[in-house]
């Protein structure tokens, strides 16, 4: 995939391109290069506003191969879900399933790394991680004979950032939310970033909740309800008064969900904005939508490993993975998936989930 070039061709006060017209028809192909949009002029004696790009991306657990057509194990697709992360250049980007377990070698042999440290050391400069405990034990890096201690581990759920652009200074950690017994923990990991080319802050978290069964059971529904309201709960206690902030994750619950979309609307009521308006059963309403600039919207989030990339004709398509925001300006946002004319994915599929990525502007 070739390198884009850079987003922030101009810094604040500088003229740059507009926007381009909304498009929302499949199949799109990954552009070359845009340019950012336009920063709104900043009130005399305040900073100027600059953006900020962010992502959520699920790149499914290495040590999970299911077999799919399509489907590739992590040491044959890792090179594509890297070259998405640096195609698309994220400021801040939330990853889940990028699990805390020893990798296997080609020839099936346990190596001592795990997904998300191989993901970053393969990003390489300038991504960092915000945590890299494995477990939260005493000796992190393995489970074996645990005694416990907090790490601020998340096991797949991680947070990355571009250290040119943010910075963390340590301000963060993660909370285990509620779990049904014999399931999989599930985690919410929090931090405060500063953007370097204007000094505002925001608070960040991203989270994956627990995932659909096979029945769509109530249980399960109920289940990513209360998660959601853990994450509330995560937000009052941690956020700093007036921050702004950003919710990345894989709710694991869409608009079509049997019983309704309940995470989402918890975070609603907590007053989280989702830029694409993608509410409960809607089509061609995008009610409370703030974003600018659409692409890809009517292709869903998860993919499945299908050849031809699940999509509709209509504005959004159905999301597993969110980015919810507090009040802010919201110029794009991209559904990221590398398609050809007939609306299938060219070569390799990085993960069964797509990345999805904002432009957003801190207040």
């Amino acid at each position: 995939m070739p390198s884009p070039v850079r987003r922030r061709l101009l810094r604040a006060g500088t003229a740059v391109l507009a926007s381009l017209a909304l498009t929302l028809s499949v199949p799109f192909a990954t552009p070359a290069a845009e340019a950012a949009p336009a920063a709104p002029a900043a009130p005399a004696g305040t900073v100027a506003s600059d953006p900020l790009v962010v992502s959520s991306y699920n790149i499914k657990c290495a040590n999970c191969f299911d077999g799919k057509p399509n489907e590739k194990p992590w040491l044959e697709r890792r090179f594509k879900v890297v070259d998405v992360i640096r195609y698309e250049d994220p400021d801040i980007l939330g990853v889940q399933e990028a699990s805390q377990g020893w990798l296997k070698s080609a020839s099936g042999q346990q190596v001592d790394k795990s997904q998300f440290e191989d993901l970053v050391q393969r990003l390489g400069r300038p991504y960092k991680l915000t945590n890299s405990k494995r477990n939260n034990c005493v000796r992190h890096t393995t489970p074996t004979s645990c005694t416990y201690k907090y790490q601020g581990a998340s096991q797949g759920t991680k947070l990355i950032y571009n250290s040119d652009r943010v910075t963390y200074y340590g301000t963060g950690g993660s909370r285990k939310l509620t779990s049904k017994s014999g399931a999989n923990a599930r985690y919410a990991v929090w931090a405060v970033f500063t953007q370097e080319s204007t000094g505002k802050k925001v608070f960040v978290v991203n989270t994956h909740l627990e995932p659909r069964d096979a029945s769509s059971s109530r249980t399960n529904w109920e289940l990513r309800r209360k998660q959601a309201q853990d994450v509330v709960a995560l937000i009052r206690d941690k956020r700093p008064a007036g921050m702004p902030m950003l919710l990345l994750g894989d709710f694991n619950s869409h608009k079509w969900t049997q019983y309704g979309n309940a995470p989402y609307a918890v975070f609603k009521d907590y007053g989280l904005v989702d830029p694409l308006g993608n509410a409960d059963k809607t089509t061609t309403r995008t009610v409370g939508a703030t974003v600018e600039k659409r692409v890809q919207t009517n292709v869903s989030s998860y993919n499945n490993f299908e050849r031809k990339a699940p999509a509709f004709d209509y504005v959004n398509g159905t999301y597993l993975d969110y980015v919810m925001t507090s009040k802010m300006r919201v110029s794009r946002w991209k559904t990221v998936a590398n398609l050809d004319s007939s609306g299938r994915f060219k070569g390799t599929i990085p993960s069964d989930h797509n990345m999805v990525r904002a432009t957003v502007w801190l207040p």
